[in-house]
């Protein structure tokens, strides 16, 4: 009796099992939950908005004074021009907005990261340059959006 197919059958059978574990880790990863984050922005704006009306750049990198800047999403429109920040984040969210940094906490691991409104600020500076326009207090066609998941729990600090 020949028993090499056996290990043979066992081994497929448990194959599809490693390649979900491995697809689990790798979507932990903040990189790519990062960048699920944005794809979700990037597609509903591109289902929910008339492409007519409203013209939409993605993963913008715009130089700045001191370097580069790179915007997940700006939407411009004859409503005026909206530049969203994308944060794709867990756990309890600490932070307001005057304070440079905010902290992310999870069970018992605490994480700070750059706050997303300033972070948005500086972007929304970064497309006024490159553009040359300059909003006045009749027409201020800057909208400044920082998006989150719908799982987050934020508390102003």
């Amino acid at each position: 009796m020949d028993l090499t197919p056996v290990p043979v059958e066992a081994l497929a059978a448990w194959w599809w099992i490693a390649v979900v574990a491995v697809l689990i880790g790798l979507a932990r990863l903040p990189v790519v939950k990062g960048y699920f984050g944005e794809l979700l922005v990037r597609l509903t704006a591109r289902l929910s908005l008339n492409r007519e009306t409203y013209h939409q750049l993605d993963n913008l990198t715009l130089e700045t004074r001191d370097g580069t800047t790179q915007i997940d999403h700006v939407i411009v429109s004859p409503f005026g021009v909206f530049v969203i920040e994308t944060k794709n984040m867990g756990g309890w969210i600490f932070g307001s907005e005057r304070e440079p940094q905010w902290t992310q906490k999870i069970f018992r691991k605490t994480f700070r990261f750059q706050n997303p409104l300033r972070q948005n600020y500086k972007h929304l500076k970064a497309v006024e340059e490159s553009s040359g326009f300059r909003p006045t207090p009749s027409t201020p066609w800057w909208f400044s959006w920082a998006t989150a998941g719908a799982r987050r729990r934020c508390r102003r600090t």
